[in-house]
């Protein structure tokens, strides 16, 4: 096998380790540690980056120099949306002291509850939780 080739088949592992990120976050989700810091999903990233650059080191062909834009491509992407889409949640458009629509939902224990109701006995205070019952 050529050196060329060896640095092809590098990079392309290096692309798979890039790849192997996503799911490999998604394996480990239920994990606090792991699912705020992304530490496998990121030690994959850096791993399969560096393979792509010592393809690049190793040989200078256009196509290890692709194979090294895909893997900035994606681990621009995989910033943007680490950071980007798991940030928390702009403010709502409700200040307040404003009034909520009229709406009726099922409880925690699976009763209907309407805000109109709550409202007459007085102020409310709406809390959303995330996650199931």
């Amino acid at each position: 096998m050529s050196p060329h080739s060896r640095a092809w088949w590098l990079g392309l592992a290096g692309l798979l380790l890039t790849l192997a990120a996503l799911p490999a976050y998604a394996l480990t989700m239920d994990q606090p540690f792991l699912r705020s810091t992304g530490l496998v999903a990121w030690t994959l990233v850096a791993a399969g980056l560096t393979l792509a650059l010592v393809a690049v080191i190793r040989t200078r062909r256009r196509a290890a120099k692709w194979i090294l834009g895909v893997h900035v491509a994606l681990v621009i992407f995989a910033f943007y949306a680490f950071f980007g889409f798991a940030r928390l949640p702009r403010p709502s458009m409700l200040a307040a002291d404003s009034v909520a629509p009229a709406f009726t939902l099922p409880s925690s224990s699976g009763e209907q509850v309407s805000l109109a109701r709550l409202l007459q006995d007085g102020p409310v205070l709406l809390a959303f939780y995330r996650g199931e019952w």
